[in-house]
């Protein structure tokens, strides 16, 4: 029986040095999608007010250029990616051009 414990204990150090090396390298940040679609589903877009809505990600990618969402609504990325290089957004919007037009969440430009 602590033959089987020690084992256990092992086994387990191991799993956890190696996803920590695994979240270190950015190697586990690919599941970051799969998981923010499984948890919270599509963004929420529906609004009362400007006040409700805001600029914000809506995937797990450092390099996203905003999308207009309910400020109750967050992404949920457990893994971030390190050191990334992101290509300049063409049109990045302004939180001052967030409305909420139609009880829905916009960019207006």
């Amino acid at each position: 029986m602590k033959a089987f414990i020690v084992w256990l204990i092992i086994i387990i150090l191991f799993f956890a040095v190696l996803f920590r090396y695994l979240d270190s390298r950015s190697r586990l940040a690919g599941f970051n999608d799969i998981i923010n679609n499984f948890i919270n589903n599509r963004p929420k877009i529906s609004c009362v007010e400007d006040a409700d809505c805001h600029l914000t990600q809506i995937d797990c990618s450092p390099c996203s250029c905003g999308f207009a969402a309910n400020r109750a609504w967050q992404p949920y990325c457990p893994f971030q990616k390190k050191q990334v290089l992101c290509e300049p957004c063409e049109q990045f919007p302004k939180e001052e051009n967030i409305k909420c037009i139609n009880t829905e969440c916009q960019i207006v430009y």
